[in-house]
């Protein structure tokens, strides 16, 4: 339902006229819905020399279309689904609207929603030293799909908090955090260019807060608070091979829970499990082909004279098949675990490198 009617359409195209001339007095709102973004405002405040602040953030939607009766320029620090659902009804009864500018909460970029915004972006980037997008451009926003993250390459997802508010984070330019410690690097390549709106961290657990976390680790990591994992989702690349040596008429449950206990004990996630290498010898072994069915990765038996020749390339002696079977699985020539022993059962484990 549409409660607002612009009257005075002179009025409004006078305001842009002043735009165009650079000055801005008070006929700006400035809208934040957050602790971050009134700061923000309360500097762009300054810079303009005068503007109205107010505090969204209760009901953002509704403080936009009530700033919009006022017929002023808005400057919106909110989400920019919500400034685009808030206008919907304008621009479908009416086609115009003020002059609306987005600022994301970092303060890096502007966008012109609706109106003649240009010169009110422009005069806005000028005082946060931010960069002005093009209309075409704001389809950036939209981000990547939670639960299309990795899937080309297998990658499991392990944990989802509310999904709801972890797309609503990224789709509307809220801060998104992304740690990766491993799998491939431009996996967000195939969503676009890289949203301006997510951060690299470099340490875990982060010590900022974010609207929503992208995590992407074949290590079990500790585990954040419960209101953060509930903003968060964490994808398994499928980067660890495992080599087995193992008696013969080993079970499938010996299999699973050695390999449980090495994971555990190496902080692993038996999630990104990606291939189970052994000696030729043992490819008849039904345990050992069961536990590879189970976690629905391929056994690749290799034959005696290829793990010997690497088992002389780098010294680790007659009894450690396991260790060659999981280098050459990966297809590297370093170990992420080296042979452990159990009863029946003798594992190791190689990481896959990927870009």
């Amino acid at each position: 339902m549409v409660w607002f009617r612009f009257r005075h359409v002179k009025a409004r195209e006078a305001l842009c006229t002043s735009l165009q001339g650079g000055s801005i007095v008070a006929e700006v709102i400035i809208l934040a819905g957050s602790p971050r973004g009134l700061d923000l405002g309360r500097r762009l405040r300054g810079g303009l020399g005068a503007g109205a602040i107010v505090d969204a953030s209760s009901d953002a939607e509704r403080a936009v279309q009530k700033a919009l009766r006022q017929e002023r320029s808005l400057i919106c620090i909110l989400p920019a689904e919500t400034v685009v659902r808030a206008l919907a009804p304008v621009l479908a009864s009416y086609g115009t609207a003020p002059p609306v500018a987005w600022v994301d909460e970092g303060g890096r970029y502007v966008l012109g929603m609706a109106g003649k915004a240009n010169p009110l972006c422009r005069q806005v980037a000028g005082i946060l030293g931010a960069t002005v997008l093009e209309a075409p451009t704001a389809d950036r926003l939209a981000g990547p799909d939670v639960q299309l993250i990795g899937q080309r390459w297998g990658w499991r997802l392990d944990h989802v908090g509310n999904i709801d508010a972890i797309t609503a984070a990224i789709r509307s330019g809220e801060r998104v955090g992304v740690y990766q410690d491993a799998g491939q690097r431009d996996w967000w390549q195939a969503f676009g260019e890289w949203p301006h709106h997510f951060e690299r961290l470099s340490n875990w657990p982060p010590r900022e807060n974010f609207a929503a976390l992208i995590v992407i680790s074949d290590r079990l990591l500790e585990r954040p608070e419960d209101h953060v994992a509930e903003r968060m989702a964490l994808y398994r690349p499928q980067t660890l091979t495992l080599g087995v040596s193992c008696r013969r008429g080993v079970t499938v449950e010996e299999v699973a829970d050695c390999c449980e206990r090495l994971f555990a004990a190496h902080n692993l996630s038996t999630l990104s499990l990606t291939a189970v290498g052994t000696a030729a010898t043992h490819k008849g072994e039904e345990g050992l082909a069961s536990f590879a069915e189970q976690r629905a990765v391929p056994l690749l038996p290799y034959p005696p004279d290829k793990l010997a020749l690497l088992q002389r390339t780098k010294r680790l002696g007659v009894a450690s098949r396991c260790e060659p079977a999981a280098m050459l699985s990966a297809g590297v020539s370093a170990l992420t675990v080296p042979k452990t022993l159990f009863r029946r059962v003798a594992l190791a484990v190689a990481r896959r490198t990927v870009g």
